[in-house]
């Protein structure tokens, strides 16, 4: 270890630190002020720069993520979950999971349905097997309680082998949202009017036009003049807009 011009000590040129997780604006200089407290040189460390540093969209957002629920050892089955203590809800689902419409599920008692552990000394994993969608419209069944013929998932990859294979168009019609950027209606020039069908407020229809512009984001290109456009980049962030 040398020491900089400033003073600062500084690991040999072989050896750095690199930091990568929770890297944002606010972060940074925070760690920068912690090494410099500390006589410790800013070349020591290097920032990993991910979503966080952008638009802070990542697979949080939408609690996406890949865990393990089930393995077979010397051919006992067990139950595989995570339950962290610093974070709650990241919990997992137990054991093999099938994924049903709720309406497949007809007699069942509160103490099914699936409840996050309290506390730290709380149960782990939680308790009960059915895990309901926000809608009610599905539920994921754990612990291999679910009826595999109800299953709404379908195996894409197993054992190294692909078994399912959709094209990138299949796959975005598939996830898109109605009169999203990939829907098809959506590709027509947009009249404004045609979604005006009774009477109605101006305020009220002016919020119904921002609304059609607001689902065609994405185009590179929308042939209209509509009056509405040229407020368009102002009344974007309106909280009423849904």
């Amino acid at each position: 270890m040398t020491l900089t011009a400033t003073g600062h000590k500084l690991l040999p040129p072989y050896l750095r630190i690199i930091q990568g997780d929770g890297i944002d604006w606010q972060t940074v200089p925070q760690i920068l002020q912690k090494f410099k407290d500390e006589g410790f040189a800013a070349d020591n460390l290097v920032f990993g720069s991910g979503g966080a540093l952008l638009q802070k969209l990542n697979r949080d957002t939408f609690k996406c993520a890949l865990k393990c629920s089930e393995v077979i050892a010397n051919g006992e089955v067990r139950e595989v979950f995570k339950d962290p203590i610093t974070d709650m809800g990241k919990a997992s689902k137990k054991g093999r999971l099938t994924l049903q419409l709720a309406s497949s599920i007809t007699e069942f008692s509160e103490d099914d349905v699936y409840r996050p552990r309290e506390a730290a000394g709380g149960i782990k994993g939680g308790t009960g097997f059915l895990h309901f969608s926000a809608d009610g419209k599905y539920v994921t069944v754990a612990s291999g309680k679910g009826d595999p013929e109800k299953d709404l998932m379908v195996n894409v990859f197993q054992d190294g082998e692909l078994l399912r294979e959709w094209e990138l168009q299949e796959i975005r019609e598939r996830a898109d949202l109605p009169l999203g950027p990939f829907c098809q209606k959506s590709l027509e020039t947009p009249d404004l009017n045609d979604s005006i069908q009774h009477p109605v407020t101006k305020d009220h229809a002016h919020r119904v036009k921002l609304r059609r512009f607001h689902n065609l984001r994405n185009l590179s290109k929308i042939h209209c003049c509509h009056p509405t456009v040229l407020n368009l980049m102002e009344c974007w962030s309106l909280p009423t807009l849904r």
